[in-house]
Order: C-alpha cells, then structure tokens, then sequence
C-alpha cells in the first residue's frame, strides 16, 4: 500500500494512533480481521483461524 500524503502529514505531525487508523481505513485499508472474514467466506480458512490470528 503506497502512503497518501494525508497519511504521511498525519504520521510526520504526531497524530494519534487512533487518528491514523481512522485515515487508513477512510482510505481503503482493510484489517487483518476484515481480510479474514473474506477468506473464511471464500473457503480458504475458519473463523476458528480468523479468531486466533486477529486478538479476538
């Protein structure tokens, strides 16, 4: 994922990491759990798997 520049000011101007992660998923980022659902619903894994790998 390329940095955006909102990001990058965020990130050089001392946000929050609340802050960041709120840009970041405005922007498209998808966490671990979201990637994982998919998968789980693809068939390529379990929740039982989502779970254990994203601090459920």
């Amino acid at each position: 994922m390329v940095t955006s520049r909102e990001l990058r000011h965020q990130i050089q101007t001392g946000a929050t990491a609340d802050t960041l992660y709120q840009v970041a998923l405005r922007e498209g980022m998808r966490t671990l759990r979201q990637n994982g659902i998919d998968k789980v619903l693809a068939g390529h894994t379990t929740i039982e798997e989502v779970r254990a790998t994203s601090n459920v």
